[in-house]
């Protein structure tokens, strides 16, 4: 999943749009319909910059509205090869090497990516109820 994403309004509407029921997942259940669509896209090499939450108690409650969702999601696209973290896991441990000579940085990055992956999971302990 990656984001952001410049797709044709037309394409957009074709698949359905955001689904607001997966509010804090819509824009990953948006790449896996663009996906079954077999649809190509292409990275810009300009920067773009992203508004992240402001503060750590607003990344918390994302990441665990997100784990809320991640239920309904596979319940619609069955198992997610994106929800393998091993692959996640290898780039922050080779990031580590580089955090390593910074014990400041290391001890911050390590705090708020556990931090991140704790809220994740609980979310994922109390998942949103699909409307019906």
């Amino acid at each position: 999943m990656e984001i952001p994403l410049f797709i044709k309004r037309s394409l957009f509407l074709s698949v359905g749009g955001y689904n607001e029921e997966l509010d804090a997942l819509d824009d990953w259940e948006l790449s896996l319909k663009l996906r079954a669509k077999n649809t190509r896209s292409d990275r810009i090499a300009s920067r773009i910059v992203m508004h992240e939450p402001r503060n750590l108690r607003e990344l918390l409650k994302r990441k665990f509205q997100r784990g809320q969702s991640l239920q309904q999601l596979i319940q619609k696209y069955g198992n997610l090869e994106e929800v393998n973290f091993s692959r996640k896991l290898s780039i922050v441990i080779r990031s580590l090497g580089k955090l390593s000579k910074n014990p400041v940085l290391f001890s911050g990055f390590i705090f708020l990516k556990s931090t991140e992956t704790a809220a994740f999971w609980l979310g994922t302990l109390q998942p949103k109820e699909a409307n019906p």
